[in-house]
């Protein structure tokens, strides 16, 4: 069917079927997110659910058929989650926010320091993301501006707005993990490995290299012991709850 064609293009990022599902469904999702959350807030209901199913897509995850009706469960469900956490204080200026809350409390003797840390680490990955991406997460997560705003910000479609915020999280993540990797030395023989630890970690390899860093792994105490804390810190790393579930 073209749903189903606009869908498996979608998955594999294709800007074009992002776009025309999100002009075919915008004006039914608005409706259902008036109905939900009231009209002051359905344009951002609908940008944010729409994000999300997106990003389910992108993981290869989400809808093969019906995308309607799975947006639209996401939208009610994303709006029972906002109505849960209306109470919620959101520290808009604290750089570790952007990954969603995501670092889990760190407790103990050490807490302040290693907090200390943490939060130098995701300064430091924000700093090395590209321009766009720091650009749509600064008024996003930092100036806590509404999507619909962001996109007439940078001349971008709503559509292009989710896409381009969900690349910026993972990137983030990405830069983030590679910033924790970068406190453990490396051999020359471990470079090629070291290189692509972060994207291991976070499933972002081919088949082939995936193997290969394996293989390494297996042979190499040191880097399996670094394998080891990177793991602990992407696990620490909340994934976005992107589904209607």
């Amino acid at each position: 069917s073209c749903e189903a064609s606009l869908l498996h293009r979608a998955r594999g990022r294709d800007p074009d079927a992002v776009n025309t599902l999100y002009s075919t469904h915008a004006v039914a999702a608005r409706q259902v997110a008036i109905h939900v959350a009231g009209i002051a807030a359905a344009d951002d209901l609908v940008a944010d659910a729409f994000a999300r199913v997106i990003a389910q897509l992108h993981a290869g995850r989400g809808p093969t058929k019906d995308f309607r009706s799975y947006l639209h469960a996401t939208i009610r469900n994303r709006s029972r989650d906002i109505h849960r956490l209306t109470h919620r204080e959101r520290p808009a200026s604290h750089l570790p926010w952007i990954l969603e809350d995501g670092l889990e409390p760190v407790d103990g003797p050490d807490a302040r320091l290693r907090t200390t840390v943490q939060d130098e680490q995701i300064v430091a990955a924000f700093e090395n993301l590209p321009k766009d991406w720091r650009e749509v997460l600064w008024h996003l997560e930092l100036r806590d501006r509404a999507p619909s705003e962001v996109a007439t910000l940078m001349d971008l479609t709503p559509a292009a707005v989710s896409s381009l915020s969900y690349r910026a999280r993972e990137g983030l993540r990405l830069a983030y993990l590679d910033q924790v990797l970068a406190q453990f030395p490396s051999r020359p023989a471990c470079r090629w490995t070291r290189d692509r630890l972060s994207r291991y970690v976070r499933e972002k390899v081919g088949a082939r290299p995936a193997c290969r860093i394996e293989a390494h792994l297996e042979e190499c105490a040191t880097c399996s012991a670094v394998m080891s804390d990177l793991e602990g810190a992407n696990r620490r790393l909340a994934g976005l709850s992107c589904g209607p579930a």
